[in-house]
């Protein structure tokens, strides 16, 4: 791939951590990949591609001078780090922004760099929920030795903020075990999967989910292969018959307006020209345009004061 030369940080980022409303950062780790490695790179592709982004936003007449975000860059983290380590830096790194009053945004990495900032975000909101785009359920309380694999996301999440708290769109891909563990958890009601959003539309899908949450805040987790590889075909673990772009567009939409934390992750930059870090990058800014929309119609983000849960 050839690129111009950008700065290193997501475009616009460029306010002071003190002023900052948001800030954006990478953990770039794919040490449990378990098919195509590579998404350590999606954090440095992401900001990348943010470039090539416009100032202005057409369906919200909105413009990127609005926000006041900070691109912190990526967390002390590699590959020699235990997944353990990995998830304790990404958690206190989170807990401090979080602390601050500000909304944290990170750039993957695979799908288990955000255990340690949901389970930070999940401290400071005790009424939390989380919603997760994602190809497969990543139930599995172990996998490959490690409660901290990319297939125990969704495992961990439920454990920061309950069974009920949660909702996973766009499922096409799990084990039997796996199915039977979600059921009896409870888990397995929440699920919607590609198929569910084929069928019954995905603003019935979002209807369901939103009906249940209510006005409370939200944590957004797109794993990029939720989406059809037509659409995002750099990542590492592809599955067909996905969402497409325009209903994952959608389910940001819906979850902007109470967003206090999202993270985009497995992201693999080597299997594509480029569009699954464009497409990234886009459902990023997405949620900042359209949580601002809604704060000028009179809608205030649902901030708690930070509490242990």
């Amino acid at each position: 791939m050839s690129y111009r030369e950008f700065p290193d940080y997501f475009a616009d980022a460029e306010t002071s951590w003190p002023e900052a409303d948001y800030v954006v950062y990478g953990i770039p780790y794919d040490r449990t990949g378990s098919f195509r490695s590579g998404t350590a790179e999606g954090p440095r592709y992401i900001r990348r591609a943010a470039w090539n982004n416009e100032l202005y936003h057409i369906p919200t007449g909105l413009h990127m001078e609005s926000f006041k975000i900070h691109d912190y860059g990526d967390l002390d983290v590699s590959n020699k780090d235990t997944p353990e380590e990995m998830v304790e830096k990404g958690y206190a790194f989170a807990k401090q922004v979080v602390s601050e009053g500000k909304i944290p945004i990170l750039l993957g990495g695979e799908h288990n760099v955000p255990m340690g900032p949901v389970k930070a975000v999940a401290e400071a909101y005790p009424d939390l929920v989380v919603v997760q785009v994602d190809a497969h359920l990543d139930y599995r309380d172990e996998y490959d030795g490690s409660k901290y694999n990319h297939a125990n996301a969704l495992r961990r999440f439920v454990e920061a903020v309950g069974a009920d708290d949660v909702a996973i769109i766009g499922v096409r891909s799990m084990e039997r075990e796996e199915r039977a563990a979600a059921e009896r958890d409870g888990v397995l009601a929440h699920c919607h999967t590609s198929f569910d959003v084929r069928q019954l539309g995905i603003k019935a899908i979002l209807d369901d989910i939103f009906a249940r949450f209510g006005d409370r805040p939200v944590y957004l987790t797109i794993d990029i292969d939720g989406v059809d590889p037509a659409y995002a075909p750099g990542t590492g673990t592809p599955e067909p018959f996905g969402l497409t772009d325009w209903e994952t567009l959608e389910i940001v939409k819906r979850c902007a307006p109470n967003l206090v934390g999202m993270d985009v992750v497995e992201v693999c930059p080597e299997y594509d020209n480029g569009q699954t870090a464009m497409l990234a990058s886009k459902f990023v800014r997405e949620a900042l345009f359209w949580q601002l929309h809604a704060q000028k119609n009179g809608h205030k983000v649902p901030v708690v004061e930070a509490k242990a849960r």
